[in-house]
């Protein structure tokens, strides 16, 4: 078409997890109540009670533009960060917050550093500004940071993007190897000639419950050792508060103040700025989803094997990374589908065969176990039947 961007021309579209409407649309013999949906890494818990409360006070002053910086909660999230409230902004979940950074730093031409296998947002944000995109070859599915640091020095890279934990993988980086990592690139470039780094860690939460010390403090300290970070974070998974898009971006408050130039005007509602801002107080609410998470994580390991899917690595974040043994793994989530089951292939080059799979409440665990039990039967009984 003429008269269109031609960042336009090559660019992907982002391919959500199927919705639950969608699926009831397709099979219309499922009940609502049937459908377990372990496809995009949603609260099994539903949200936070504290956040609901505040949604619904919030919604008396519906007739109202919300306000406009979301001051409130920006200045809770610098007291629990330890920043200035200046260094944050809160957007329309971490994907905005992602948006945000490419179009504040990138210009036609310049050199984006990816890994292979990260979020495919971060492509797609870096090819919509005319970036030239770098991808590094993955290290054991996560990010080589050698190699990244490497291309970014020797590119002179704009812009390096980053998920920690690695979103579809699971991988996670260590303290130890981010600061390396961001030693490497000071020592790279003249100083204020550094490469930006956006580190995702919307699962930050599961990742340093499940791993402690060894997974990176992030805020305040990489802040300070590196200048020209940029962390995004989100309400969606942990705050159970993924319908009403919250998320939110730390940096120097400097580029702060340059971000909001791009933002839309009202960017958060005001029921997704209280809701936010209460589930920050229900600690009780968090704690029950880590701890389910962990539990299902240790009992789907453990079972995925015995049908027919092999996990790769213990995942940092709330979700289960696998191979399937046979077939592809849209052929496995096509199957599912009719049994009222929605998980997440990764149809992409090199990952056909894999999928990503939410660690749901302890029944829609067992739901999901008994159906792949049920396939690894029939296919048995299917071979049987032809010899």
């Amino acid at each position: 078409m003429r008269g269109i961007r031609k960042a336009f021309q090559s660019l992907d579209v982002y391919v959500p997890g199927k919705p639950i409407a969608d699926l009831l649309r397709d099979y219309p013999s499922l009940r609502p109540e049937q459908v377990v949906k372990l496809a995009s890494n949603e609260s099994p818990l539903g949200s936070s009670p504290l956040a609901i409360k505040a949604a619904r006070r919030a919604l008396a002053q519906a007739h109202l533009y919300p306000e406009p910086t979301s001051y409130d909660l920006r200045r809770r999230l610098g007291k629990l960060h330890d920043v200035p409230m200046d260094g944050v902004i809160v957007t329309s979940g971490a994907d905005e917050a992602l948006r945000l950074a490419a179009e504040t730093v990138i210009d036609a031409g310049d050199f984006c550093v990816i890994s292979q296998y990260a979020f495919s947002r971060f492509r797609q944000h870096a090819r919509l500004m005319g970036a030239q995109v770098i991808e590094t070859p993955a290290r054991n599915y996560g990010h080589d940071f050698e190699a990244m640091a490497r291309a970014a020095i020797g590119k002179a890279a704009k812009i390096i993007f980053i998920a920690n934990p690695n979103n579809p993988t699971g991988t996670m980086n260590t303290d130890d190897e981010l600061r390396m990592f961001f030693k490497d690139l000071l020592a790279g470039r003249p100083p204020g000639k550094e490469p930006w780094v956006v580190l995702d860690e919307a699962y930050d939460d599961f990742a340093r419950d499940a791993y402690g010390r060894i997974y990176p403090m992030s805020l305040p300290q990489f802040l300070k050792l590196y200048p020209r970070l940029i962390v995004a974070r989100t309400f969606s998974k942990i705050g159970g508060l993924a319908g009403l898009r919250v998320g939110y971006a730390v940096a120097d408050p400097q580029f702060i103040l340059l971000v909001h130039r791009a933002r839309l005007i009202f960017n958060v509602s005001s029921v997704a700025q209280a809701a936010a801002l209460a589930s920050l107080d229900d600690v009780r609410y968090r704690r029950k989803i880590l701890n389910m998470v962990k539990e299902g994580r240790r009992y789907l390991m453990k079972n995925f094997s015995k049908y027919g899917l092999d996990v790769v690595g213990p995942s940092a974040g709330n979700f289960v990374f696998a191979k399937v043994r046979s077939g592809t793994g849209l052929r496995l989530y096509e199957t599912l589908l009719p049994q009222g089951i929605i998980i997440r292939p990764i149809d992409e080059p090199g990952l056909e065969r894999f999928v990503r799979i939410t660690i749901g409440s302890r029944s829609q665990n067992r739901v999901l176990l008994k159906a792949l039990r049920s396939l690894g039967e029939r296919s048995v009984a299917l071979s049987e039947a032809a010899v």
